[in-house]
């Protein structure tokens, strides 16, 4: 069935053709990883941010780029602060906001670590990732591009307008969970504003903590928490999450697993087309699959890499 998952060796989410996952038994709860090294990996953007309503306070070099980076500092830190609190050993951070350096080193507890720079994913190297994680956090994100009633939607790219795993669309929080979900990691804990947790409750229902760290009114405007508050809000639900996260079941995709992406012009699908691996399938829709979600996304990455929007 499209948009199903997979059976799992591990606890797994099966996605069905709406999309949503139901409740997990949390029978593995038991699983032997979590009598290891309790670590969590971090992926942390900027336009979900507290305090962020606007694409200007998102430009490194811009004059309110600073001020953002204060937010994500702060939200990070809260998060980081829950997570440590409720027994988490380390944490392996993702910048993933535009170039991947804009991380505060001097700001991290002691316990953290960052991935800088965004490396592209290899056979060896999927951005620090694999089995070995609690569970994925997801700082600072949003809506997928074209939602609704969301501050600043966007699905990674300015010209993609839509992105679907085995006909399933999602955005980027969809597609970071099935991403960790390969690895046997779950998704525990989103920020976001009120139209990326709303996302994120649609993926995954009560099982994922999800913080609203603003409202939104329009893309570019929202009801913003002074940091005081959202600190608080932050650091409790990030502590629940991990101690939450091992009954909450990965979301798995059904393999072999296509990527579907559609740009907003032509010239971005005839970018790719004759790479390989990618089938232009419509004038401005791109296909790839591959025998998992992650041989299907970094089918699309590294063509995408080598000759970029159209």
């Amino acid at each position: 069935m499209a948009g199903q998952s997979e059976h799992s060796a591990r606890r797994s989410s099966r996605i069905g053709t709406d999309g949503r996952a139901p409740a997990s038994s949390g029978a593995a709860a038991s699983s032997g990883r979590y009598a290891e090294l309790m670590k969590i990996y971090v992926k942390v953007d900027m336009a979900g941010i507290s305090g962020i309503v606007s694409p200007d306070q998102l430009q490194p070099g811009g004059p309110e780029y600073d001020g953002a980076r204060r937010m994500l500092t702060h939200d990070l830190g809260a998060v980081l602060d829950g997570a440590f609190g409720a027994g988490c050993d380390e944490a392996l951070i993702y910048d993933a906001h535009m170039a991947g350096r804009n991380v505060d080193l001097d700001a991290l507890d002691r316990r953290a670590s960052v991935v800088s720079g965004k490396p592209l994913p290899t056979d060896g190297f999927f951005y620090g990732l694999d089995d070995s994680f609690h569970a994925l956090f997801l700082v600072g994100f949003h809506a997928r591009a074209g939602a609704q009633d969301a501050l600043l939607p966007g699905t990674y790219e300015d010209d993609i307008v839509s992105l679907s795993v085995n006909d399933t669309e999602v955005g980027e929080i969809g597609l970071e969970a099935a991403l960790a979900g390969k690895f046997g990691v779950p998704l525990a804990f989103v920020s976001a504003d009120s139209g990326g947790v709303r996302e994120a409750k649609e993926l995954l229902g009560d099982e994922v903590e999800a913080v609203e760290v603003k409202r939104a009114i329009s893309a570019t405007s929202g009801i913003c928490l002074p940091a005081a508050r959202t600190a608080k809000l932050l650091r409790e639900a990030a502590g629940r999450a991990f101690r939450r996260a091992p009954t909450v079941p990965p979301v798995v995709f059904q393999s072999p697993t296509t990527l579907e992406v559609t740009f907003s012009t032509a010239r971005s699908a005839a970018a790719l087309e004759k790479m390989p691996a990618i089938e232009r399938t419509g004038e401005a829709t791109v296909r790839t699959e591959g025998a998992s979600i992650l041989v299907a996304y970094r089918n699309f990455v590294l063509a995408r890499e080598r000759n970029g929007p159209g």
